[in-house]
């Protein structure tokens, strides 16, 4: 079996550009197996060369099983199913029993320091370098001579390189949710309530409008016709998915970061207007139709689409550290239960289904494919104000308005009226205004409330009220050189309600933030239209009290109007 040395680097660095992540390590890893044998002298015999091959590259069991195959000789292959020090020890031990021997030890301590090399794992690889000099340097002249050659390919062998902790790049965080999602489940258990596999198919149906409206993001995201040009579909990664909650990275260099955000909000309005209808039904007559068909009890659902955005500078990601440390605890874990050192099968089942991320046991290689995941302030931030977001509106964060370098003109539009009273309604409609007013002047008395009995009685009440946000202003919304934001379908000038969540709600964020609610005045009104038309109809409709509370009829037609007005003395077809 003569392999080249050469022929297998070059598969390795051919197959690293193709559609395998795991082949290029393991040809790597053969070649320092090859380089190891071809500098001993004399050379090994062809048997002890495969064999050595098959014990670089397999664990103890897989190599029994491949030295079986090829009718060869099992003797030569030690049993390493132990702990990491006592593997170290029973190479050491083979390295003294042979020649033979001690060329199968010294292949597979160059493929565990290739290995360890390859992950940056700099405490193992030295282990192993002074492990091969130790031996180097004992009076046994056969295992010495081995150990040499180990030594010279390891130091050879490539180390990691380092990878910059310079951030060139920006987050923009993203949260998609199914809004209604979890009375629409409520309801659909209704219809067949002690069939679990129908209620299981009407939760799929529920899930494929999120999964649409998802899809239908990331199309108008990286649409060229979209606001900002629109993004690459490589910027955007998938972090985790809650149920029916999506959360989605967006990332963009410091110099395009504009348009990437222009391009978001573009897409994220014209989601955040669609309304999904869906009857869920007892009897399911699947892709047929029939008029006689009995379909049995029925339930109308109606789910919107809420949407947030903010961008985030700064964020550590842990899904490695979190995998890392659980995949080197399962041996440990298995051996607390069983009392015996688990194999290699056994280990594998169990971090598949512990870890995160995907782990690919290769031999003494293995391959892990994370999922990322981050973790800081600014993500902690996101997930407390992503809260605020309601259907048929954009919210985004203040750092994604100071990012863009948004700017915000008010409109002579009194919204006064509308401060503290969704509060009102959404947490204690029992209130009145005046008892409310009497409660956020207490504010001013904390001291008083101090005192437990006081504090008993009256905090609940306080709290009620003010851990809700301020609504101020209404904007219209303008980028850097003066032109304004634009977005939805039909395309309009954007406008924002400027939201002040106060450091009481943002538990442990330690100051007020504000939200900006974006939205379109003709893809609104549409939405708004539609659902009194189902009103009158007697449809089922998705509930938009919030946007009315926020945004008033009158005020909602004044904007429509003034967009049909310009978008007809501009010209534009919309």
């Amino acid at each position: 079996m003569n392999i080249s040395c050469q022929l297998l680097n070059v598969l390795g660095d051919t197959y690293a550009d193709g559609f395998s992540k795991y082949l290029p390590p393991v040809f790597k890893n053969m070649s320092h197996i090859v380089d190891f044998l071809d500098r001993i002298s004399p050379a090994p015999s062809q048997q002890v060369r495969e064999a050595a091959l098959i014990a670089g590259l397999f664990k103890t069991q897989g190599a029994l099983s491949a030295i079986r195959l090829i009718k060869g000789n099992k003797d030569l292959i030690p049993d390493l199913d132990c702990e990491q020090h006592n593997q170290m020890i029973r190479i050491v031990n083979h390295m003294h029993k042979s020649i033979d021997h001690a060329v199968i030890a010294g292949a597979i301590s160059v493929s565990w320091h290739a290995a360890a090399t390859r992950q940056g794992n700099n405490l193992r690889t030295q282990s192993l370098f002074n492990m091969m000099s130790t031996v180097a340097a004992s009076n046994d002249n056969k295992g010495a001579t081995i150990a040499k050659s180990a030594i010279e390919v390891m130091t050879q062998i490539d180390a990691k390189p380092n990878e910059s902790n310079e951030k060139n790049f920006l987050l923009f965080s993203i949260s998609i949710d199914l809004a209604g999602s979890t009375q629409a489940k409520t309801e659909a258990m209704t219809v067949s309530p002690s069939n679990q596999q129908r209620i299981d198919e009407i939760n799929i149906e529920i899930m494929r409008h999120f999964i649409k409206a998802e899809q239908e993001f990331y199309k108008r995201s990286c649409s060229r016709y979209t606001e900002g040009g629109g993004l690459e579909p490589q910027q955007f990664f998938s972090v985790k998915g809650i149920g029916d909650e999506m959360w989605i990275l967006a990332e963009s260099d410091r110099v395009t970061v504009v348009e990437a955000g222009r391009s978001l909000i573009d897409a994220a309005l014209q989601i955040s207007t669609q309304i999904f209808k869906h009857i869920a039904v007892e009897n399911d007559d699947g892709p047929n139709w029939h008029p006689k068909f009995n379909y049995g009890k029925t339930q109308p659902l109606a789910l919107g689409i809420k949407i947030f955005i903010d961008a985030v500078e700064n964020a550590t990601e842990i899904s490695s550290v979190r995998d890392d440390a659980i995949h080197k605890a399962a041996p440990e874990i298995l051996k607390e239960r069983s009392g015996v050192y688990p194999n290699e099968h056994e280990i594998g089942k169990i971090i598949d289904r512990l870890l995160l991320g995907g782990f690919e046991p290769a031999g003494w290689m293995g391959f892990y494919k994370g999922r990322s995941d981050f973790i800081g302030h600014e993500i902690d931030r996101f997930f407390r104000t992503s809260k605020m977001a309601i259907p048929g509106m954009v919210i985004i964060g203040e750092a994604t308005a100071i990012l863009l370098n948004l700017k915000f003109q008010a409109l002579d539009v009194d919204l006064n009226y509308l401060k503290g009273h969704r509060s009102l309604e959404s947490c204690h409609p029992a209130l009145s205004l005046k008892k409310a007013t009497n409660i956020m002047l207490s504010r001013l008395f904390r001291p008083v409330f101090r005192v437990p009995i006081i504090a008993k009685i009256f905090w609940p009440l306080v709290d009620t009220v003010i851990k809700e946000v301020d609504t101020t202003d209404l904007f219209s919304v303008f980028l850097a050189d003066g032109r304004p934001l634009r977005g939805g379908n039909p395309r309009d000038n954007v406008y924002a309600i400027k939201r002040i969540l106060r450091a009481e709600v943002l538990k442990g964020i330690g100051y007020d933030y504000s939200t900006f609610a974006l939205f379109a005045p003709r893809s609104l009104k549409a939405m708004l239209v539609q659902e009194e038309a189902d009103k009158k109809n007697g449809f089922r409709t998705f509930p938009l009290d919030e946007v009315r509370r926020l945004l008033p009829d009158d005020t909602l037609q004044r904007l429509v109007a003034a967009e049909v007005i310009r978008n007809r003395t501009s010209g534009r077809l919309t």
